[in-house]
């Protein structure tokens, strides 16, 4: 048995910085924009053909954004009226704009990004241009560049990078020019052992420290990468998704959607070469499911300090592999809310809360029931609860 108690004061509620875009939780996976590296057509009637499959087959696993990289030029108009048919959001990398960033093209970036926007900005569907996937921080100086000017021209679709480096991502929002702090840590290699985190919590706190008070968005391991990178397992995937909501995620993105035999690196994702369902792809659509339920909670929700003692009772002394993580938050009206996620991949933990005299229910935010507080709640090996804390 362990009792792991955690500090006390509800009075010391604190507001945050900055709130996540009104009502739009996204739920999404990366997605390989040019068909071909996928051993699909890639003229435009192939590829209309290619998108709408994989856009209706997305819609129906229950996720509402894809992160399109490496689209051609000629496809993106394509793509984004497919994608408006299926109801999804798209944060499309336009290759003129990450040319600036990268300093592969001099042209002026006001005029870049007014026929971008000319073009594209028209569209629905469309919800960010990704700007550059993962910029090193020798690249920041054109990176705010170019966002400054998209910021001007085309306010409603900001730029958007995924970040792979800290540096990059404090350097922009030292600038303020980030309407969110999206980041990806991919911690499972052949060598990381079932049921470990390998770097993923390390990782995380460094981001959180250059997010600031920024909507976080996490970019999460769905995928293998040959020798390099193995598949996460489907717990491993529930626990990392859980984990995230526990530190304030905001956005959850899963990184693959196909696999790519064509592609450089041979990357393996949620679906096969001929789109056949892999074994993680059921585990997205349940936990996108219970992401699109709680989305309106987790929208109002900004980290506080600790207002209770959180008392886990398990059957074996929590390691590296278990233990559970706990965030405290407030919603719009102060009411206080823990997110719990299990790290432990073997063992159900119970856990108490402890808190004031003045709250004895908990309100299970995903199942719409009340509970005693003081009563043990389970949770799952891999899983997740949000409680909000209740007078009678």
């Amino acid at each position: 048995m362990l009792i792991l108690t955690l500090a006390i004061s509800f009075a010391l509620f604190c507001p945050g910085d900055v709130s996540a875009e009104e009502g739009f939780f996204p739920v999404g996976v990366w997605y390989e924009g040019n068909p071909s590296f996928a051993g699909y057509p890639s003229d435009p009637e192939g590829a209309e053909r290619y998108y709408e499959e994989t856009f209706a087959d997305i819609a129906s696993h229950e996720l509402n954004t894809v992160v399109v990289p490496n689209c051609p030029e000629e496809l993106c108009e394509v793509l984004l009226r497919v994608a408006g048919r299926h109801g999804l959001r798209v944060i499309l990398e336009v290759r003129s704009l990450v040319d600036l960033v990268t300093g592969d093209s001099e042209e002026d970036p006001e005029r870049v990004v007014s026929e971008v926007a000319r073009r594209l900005g028209g569209y629905r569907s469309l919800l960010r241009y990704q700007i550059r996937d993962e910029p090193p921080p020798d690249e920041m100086e054109n990176w705010i560049k170019v966002q400054r000017a998209i910021l001007r021209t085309d306010p409603a679709h900001p730029g958007f990078s995924c970040f792979n480096d800290p540096r990059s991502l404090d350097a922009a929002r030292k600038e303020g020019v980030l309407s969110e702090a999206a980041f990806d840590v991919y911690p499972f290699t052949p060598r990381t052992p079932v049921g470990e985190f390998g770097y993923f919590l390390e990782r995380l706190k460094k981001f959180e420290e250059a997010s600031g008070g920024l909507p976080k968005w996490f970019v999460l391991q769905a995928h293998a990468y040959p020798g390099v990178l193995r598949y996460p397992t489907p717990l491993e995937l529930k626990a990392t998704t859980h984990i995230a909501l526990a530190h304030g995620a905001k956005g959850i993105f899963y990184f693959l959607y196909q696999t790519m035999p064509e592609h450089p690196q041979r990357l393996q994702g949620l679906v096969g070469p001929d789109l056949e369902e892999g074994p993680l792809y059921p585990v997205v659509k349940e936990l996108a499911e219970e992401l699109g339920r709680l989305a309106p909670t987790l929208l109002g929700l900004e980290p506080c300090p600790p207002f209770a003692e959180v008392e886990e009772d398990c059957a074996r002394f929590p390691s590296v592999r278990g233990g559970i993580e706990v965030g405290f938050f407030r919603d719009r009206k102060l009411r206080p809310y823990l997110v719990i996620a299990n790290r432990d991949l073997e063992e159900e933990v119970a856990v108490r809360v402890v808190a004031e005299e003045k709250f004895d229910l908990l309100y299970d935010a995903l199942e719409g029931v009340e509970l005693p507080l003081g009563d043990k709640v389970s949770i799952p090996p891999g899983g997740g609860r949000v409680l909000r804390l209740l007078r009678r």
